[in-house]
């Protein structure tokens, strides 16, 4: 499309959204709905999302109604299902207003835990560039931007030049905060990053800075920061109320950007003032009949609840290959192991603190692998929460991460990735994204003098968190059998290998054809 047709429908989908807005603070009022997080003052930058093609990622931030409209062609029958949390909403009711989620549209969920999006959004960018297809764009509010996690994700996208945006929704509160001089761009944080300003009440300069950094991510796989300065026209959630921390003048003198992007589109002649009357009396009518039928829907049933934890129980397709060495010990019985299933999977990647040649891992659970398999295992930087959260984005958009953890007792600075993001994307889209990734990390104590974080045997904790299988072999074989068995998981894997065992031989008496291997009793998670 040209500017002018892009401009056009972006304020079509701008009035939408404001009428979507306005219609939901009615319908809270009322107590028809029980929450509602309005987009009011962030509508230009749903111009972004028609810069999108089909096979581009959106990881939305919650008042990106216009953006998410932009992907899904104007259904607002989805945001109306999204807002009454019914049985038909995308997460079948289990998230807030807000959260809309759409595989067929590569509208990746959204995690309420600010800023837990970004690195599987750098997951998803690694996916595309593999793949030489597509570009990421993931959005996060200004106040996120003090979140470790954004500086994790920004570091990796600049690592690994991915082709990704970051789309700053700069309102300047966090809830009521002011962020003006604490933000990440405030600070200088940002110096060195590829960085646009961009008046985001300005529909022209948000499709111009916008068209540059998309050219950027496309033709040169760069990743850039798209700083958009907005006003939140609304409170930070209709529980909220900013007259009692904003001035009655701060509040006044807020730009509405649909008025200026009206303003844009007639001083062009792109459209009359009597068009501009018309759309908003049409999208109001539409918004109100649509509200008021899915009103109507059925809400999900409790038994639901337990719905999309795990996809099923889990088995193996491909059965064990016949032809593998009997392992001297679990060491050797995981270097095999991985080497037989990346040569098996070619969507298998590696991935972790030291796991490539010639260390081949602290332990030497992967030596050669990275010599063999170069385009497919690499070290990760010392940052475990990029290990999971990486592991998340391309998990879901078809591969197969196998990552590892040094040592289970470092996966905290990850907690965030693993409770928000990793083990729950199954069950808060209803089984329309999932993250069968496969975690391994040695556990329990081993070294004189390796203190409190070298010693732990925590599988009780993890084991507590639904929505992936926990395993822990007492021998080489099960390992093997839990590895292949983890491999062609749907559902994410958590191996935890006991080090006071690693490297223990087989007791020849528990020995078996491999062949025989059977599946580890894994429960549901």
């Amino acid at each position: 499309m040209n500017n002018q047709a892009i401009l056009l429908r972006a304020y079509e989908l701008m009035v939408l959204t404001r009428h979507i807005d306005t219609r939901e603070i009615i319908l809270t009022k009322q107590g028809h709905g029980h929450l509602q997080v309005s987009s009011s003052g962030h509508e230009a930058l749903g111009v972004l999302g028609l810069l999108m093609t089909e096979a581009d990622y959106l990881v939305p931030h919650w008042r990106d109604k216009a953006a998410i409209l932009a992907r899904n062609g104007g259904d607002t029958a989805a945001m109306a299902h999204e807002f009454f949390a019914s049985a038909a909403s995308s997460s079948r009711g289990r998230n807030m207003p807000g959260h809309s989620s759409s595989p067929e549209h590569r509208v990746f969920p959204l995690a309420t835990s600010a800023g837990s999006q970004c690195l599987p959004a750098c997951g998803i960018a690694w996916n595309c560039q593999k793949r030489g297809e597509g570009i990421t764009v993931v959005s996060v509010g200004d106040a996120t931007t003090r979140q470790g996690e954004f500086f994790e994700a920004v570091s990796f996208a600049q690592e690994k030049q991915l082709p990704l945006i970051f789309l700053i929704h700069d309102n300047q509160y966090g809830i009521s905060t002011c962020t003006r001089e604490i933000s990440a761009k405030a600070l200088g944080m940002l110096d060195g990053v590829l960085l646009d300003e961009v008046d985001g009440t300005d529909i022209g300069d948000v499709l111009e800075k916008g068209r540059r950094a998309f050219a950027r991510a496309r033709e040169q796989s760069q990743p850039s920061v798209l700083w958009c300065t907005v006003d939140r026209l609304q409170s930070h959630t209709c529980s909220d109320d900013q007259t009692r921390y904003r001035s009655a003048e701060e509040l006044a003198a807020m730009i509405d950007p649909i008025v200026r992007a009206g303003q844009y589109l007639s001083e062009r002649q792109w459209i009359s003032r009597e068009a501009i009357i018309l759309l908003h009396q049409r999208l109001q009518e539409e918004v109100e009949t649509i509200y008021e039928q899915v009103r109507l829907a059925a809400p999900p049933t409790a038994e639901s609840a337990l719905d999309y934890i795990l996809a099923q129980e889990p088995s193996s397709a491909i059965p064990l290959p016949d032809d593998l060495p009997t392992p001297v010990h679990m060491v050797e019985a995981l270097n095999t192991i991985l080497h037989a299933g990346f040569r098996h999977f070619p969507r298998l990647l590696g991935f972790g603190e030291d796991i490539a040649d010639p260390k081949g891992g602290v332990f030497g659970f992967t030596k050669g692998l990275s010599r063999t398999f170069p385009d497919r295992v690499g070290n990760s930087p010392l940052a475990e929460a990029t290990i999971i959260g990486t592991g998340v984005g391309l998990a879901a958009t078809g591969w197969r991460p196998v990552f590892e953890i040094q040592f289970i007792d470092f996966i905290t600075p990850a907690f965030d990735q693993v409770v928000s993001e990793l083990t729950n994307l199954r069950w808060r889209s209803a089984g329309g994204w999932a993250s069968p990734m496969v975690v391994y990390a040695p556990c329990g104590a081993y070294l004189p003098g390796g203190g409190n974080w070298h010693s732990q045997s925590n599988e009780g904790l993890w084991c507590h968190i639904p929505g992936w299988r926990v395993v822990v072999p007492s021998n080489s074989l099960d390992l093997m059998a839990a590895f292949w068995q983890a491999f062609q998981d749907d559902d994410p894997t958590l191996i935890l290998i006991p080090k006071h065992l690693m490297r223990v031989k087989n007791n020849p008496l528990d020995l078996m054809p491999l062949r025989r291997l059977r599946p580890p009793a894994i429960g549901r998670g």
